[in-house]
Order: structure tokens, then sequence, then C-alpha cells
């Protein structure tokens, strides 16, 4: 069934709300991966990245499973998103949705592993909506795609497991907002200027 979050509305096909005036409406199929908006850690993302200004930023979307969270993206004003995700199948339901949508001209799928990804493309705003324990590893790879003065958005993960993120992040960028649901987390965090090797 529908799931309204802030002035978004995420549906199925065939539960499409008749009055969304004033809402942003993803049409998401749902499968087996995560990104229904029914999971409250998808829904943190998505009030995170309300909260931004999207406007002529590009976007990046690391571990984009059904796509949610790019279309939302590409809805809310970014000109280019490119999610990127390393199960096919997940890619397969993202790009059914992202055509859904009417958003392909302004999202890019790529099949990529953020574990083994360094040339990834960076972009103004970078979401990440992975595990904890994913953050924690690989968090100069993710840091290495936002651009300077840029946002980092990062969910999937607990309150009991913000510390550790928090750790792995606040050396590089300034904490500017903190969405929770359910023990879930998003956390948005403002880059410094790009560093100085």
């Amino acid at each position: 069934c529908a799931v309204r979050i802030s002035g978004i509305v995420v549906a199925p096909p065939w539960d499409i709300p008749d009055h969304q005036s004033g809402s942003t409406l993803i049409v998401i199929q749902p499968s087996m991966g995560f990104g229904t908006g029914h999971h409250a850690s998808t829904r943190v993302c998505l009030r995170a990245l309300q909260a931004l200004s999207l406007t002529n930023r590009s976007v990046l979307d690391i571990g984009t499973g059904s796509g949610v969270l790019a279309i939302a993206a590409a809805k809310l004003g970014s000109p280019t998103v490119t999610g990127i995700e390393s199960d096919l199948d997940a890619l397969d339901t993202a790009l059914g949705n992202i055509t859904l949508n009417k958003v392909s001209h302004l999202v890019r799928l790529s099949h990529d592993d953020i574990r083994k990804a360094d040339k990834l493309d960076s972009a103004s705003v970078v979401v990440a909506n992975i595990s904890a324990a994913l953050v924690c590893e690989h968090a100069e790879e993710i840091l290495r795609t936002v651009e300077a003065n840029g946002s980092l958005v990062v969910g999937g993960f607990t309150e009991s497991e913000e510390s550790r993120v928090r750790q792995a992040l606040e050396p590089h960028g300034v904490l500017t907002s903190r969405h929770m649901e359910d023990e879930w987390l998003a956390l948005t965090f403002s880059m410094k200027s790009a560093r100085k090797d």
C-alpha cells in the first residue's frame, strides 16, 4: 500500500492515491530488495533528501536497490543522478522503476561496488543507505565520491551503531541533520572543502 514520507508518496502501481496534490509521487514495483518505502531506513533517507536543496546538484546513490532514492533525487530537482548497485537483480528492478517514474533521462545506473570501486564519479550530494559496517569500512571510498562542500547522507543503521558511523565520518564533515524512526537513522554531513593531500 502507499506510504507518505513528508512531501513524498511512495506507492505500488496498483495503489496510486487519487489525491496527491503538492506531493511528489514515486511508483515502486515491490521486489525482494529494500526500498519500497515500507522500511524505516528508506523513509529516514527520503526525509533527509527532502531536507536538502537538490536543484542543480548532482546526486550519487550508493547501493541503489529498488532505485527509490535515486528516483526521489531526480523528482526533487537533481539534473543528474547516478545509482550504483552490485546486485544485478536489484539493478534490473531499479531500471524498471526508473522507467515507470519517467526519469530515465535524469538517472543513470551503473553495476558497481563501493568495496571495489576506486573510479566512481563524484557528486554534490551522495546518499548511501547501506549498513554501518560498510560505511565504516569504506568511509574513505565513500568520502572520495563527495565533492568539496557537498553533502553526504548515510543510512541503513540503527541508533546503537551511530557512534561508530560518526567516528568514521566526523573528521571529514559536520553533522547537519539527523532523522530517526524506529531506531533507524539517516545522518547528513556537510563536507569540509577538499582535503589537501
